[in-house]
């Protein structure tokens, strides 16, 4: 069996906050990319954008390998993620990938749009973002969730569709 569950999804699609709902529900520790990558480079993700996209995607790169190769975490990455197979291809092999699928109106209605720095540019830009990442988003997960209604909800069926995953992994296996 896989050992992580890695959740992806855009900028404000919850990855976060169920992540960490997730890590008390299941007693399993909860990381977040962008802090551990702000953690290692003692820069704001922002900061790291003003730099260059690519000089961040790297770092997020590493980052991801490194944290890919643990056991027993709940990983809640960057909305980009998916940008980059390799990310994928280690994030999967040891991991359940989530997508977390969230309208667009959603997210414009509940972030702080001002403080992403893909999306400083208003909901134009997150329609954009969303009609390219989409289909990678999709490519990537083992399961999709949608999280346009509370979170409990979304929780709940977080872990009702790990448990079926896992059983019918099993299942595959014997």
């Amino acid at each position: 069996m896989k050992e992580n569950i890695v959740l992806i999804g855009m900028p404000g699609s919850g990855k976060s906050t169920l992540a960490r709902m997730l890590s008390n529900k299941l007693r399993m520790p909860m990381i977040d990319l962008d802090t551990e990558i702000e953690t290692y480079t003692q820069k704001e993700i922002s900061q790291l954008f003003e730099i260059g996209e690519s000089h961040f995607r790297d770092i997020e790169t590493e980052v991801a390998k490194k944290f890919a190769l643990k056991k027993n975490l709940i990983i809640s990455t960057g909305g980009g993620i998916i940008l980059r197979e390799e990310n994928m291809r280690a994030l999967q092999k040891n991991g359940i990938v989530i997508f977390l699928n969230r309208h667009i109106e959603k997210i414009s209605d509940d972030v702080q749009i001002a403080t992403r720095p893909l999306l400083k540019d208003g909901v134009e830009r997150l329609q954009k973002l969303y009609v390219e990442r989409i289909d990678l988003y999709h490519k990537y997960a083992h399961i999709t969730i949608e999280n346009n209604d509370n979170l409990i909800m979304a929780l709940n069926e977080i872990i009702e569709a790990l448990d079926a995953y896992v059983q019918k992994g099993t299942a595959n296996e014997i």
